[in-house]
């Protein structure tokens, strides 16, 4: 974990009083999504249950906290890039829970949160700190692949699954397109050319003050084949020349 890692804790409700209380929708917050995002209940939700979600901001607080509803998130908190916590969880109860992010010192950083299933609620500052929107600096890679690429067991499994790692390491944004079960030799709305037409058109969502736009990606990868094991090799060639 990087050294500027934060204590984290979490209650039913904010503990730090006196600062600012931002709706998720605020114009400093910017959030990335391989779907469209939309507000239910007063809280941002994306429309596809167990798609990679980021949100990012910049700040220079010392104490912060993110309210996320419980509805079986699984994230992690990154620190100017670097991975910052333990993989986080909760339930399903559809409350919502302030997770504290306590630093050592007060300075500017980038704080990225990753993960599924995780509708923000708030995010709550102290007296006299800043927070603003981060740039989007970095190219964007798009992963089309299956399970594998995605990855599993939860925050842990999708944040450090090979596809994020790969394109972390190269310095991108990582949005992963995976489909269980899918290859070379998938067909229909899953057969690869269509898949990465997709992927190379619009892929992903980028949000800021309410409003979704297109983030076209810089890379478009396929990462296809173990579920073509035992399949018809002549259509993987001819696919895969495609």
């Amino acid at each position: 974990l990087s050294a500027d890692s934060p204590t984290i804790t979490n209650n039913a409700t904010a503990t730090i009083t006196g600062g600012q209380t931002l709706d998720p929708d605020h114009a400093a917050l910017t959030y990335y999504s391989h779907s469209g995002l939309f507000r239910m209940g007063g809280y941002l939700v994306y429309n596809n249950r167990g798609q990679l979600t980021q949100l990012e901001f910049m700040t220079n607080s010392a104490a912060l906290e993110i309210g996320i509803i419980r509805y079986t998130a699984q994230f992690r908190v990154f620190v100017d890039g670097l991975p910052a916590s333990a993989a986080l969880s909760n339930d399903a109860a559809g409350s919502a829970i302030f997770y504290k992010l306590a630093f050592a010192s007060r300075k500017v950083r980038r704080i990225t949160v990753v993960g599924v299933n995780m509708p923000i609620y708030q995010i709550v500052t102290s007296a006299g700190d800043a927070i603003w929107q981060a740039p989007d600096d970095q190219p964007l890679m798009c992963v089309a692949g299956d399970s594998y690429t995605f990855g599993n067991g939860g925050a842990g499994g999708v944040c450090f699954a090979w596809s994020q790692l790969f394109g972390r390491g190269l310095g991108y944004r990582v949005i992963v397109d995976a489909i269980g079960g899918t290859g070379w030799n998938s067909s229909g709305s899953n057969a690869p050319l269509t898949r990465l037409n997709t992927v190379g058109a619009n892929v992903m969502t980028k949000r800021i003050a309410g409003v979704n736009s297109p983030r076209v990606p810089d890379a478009p990868v396929a990462a296809f084949g173990y579920n073509d094991a035992g399949g018809d090799m002549g259509s993987l060639a001819a696919n895969a020349a495609d």
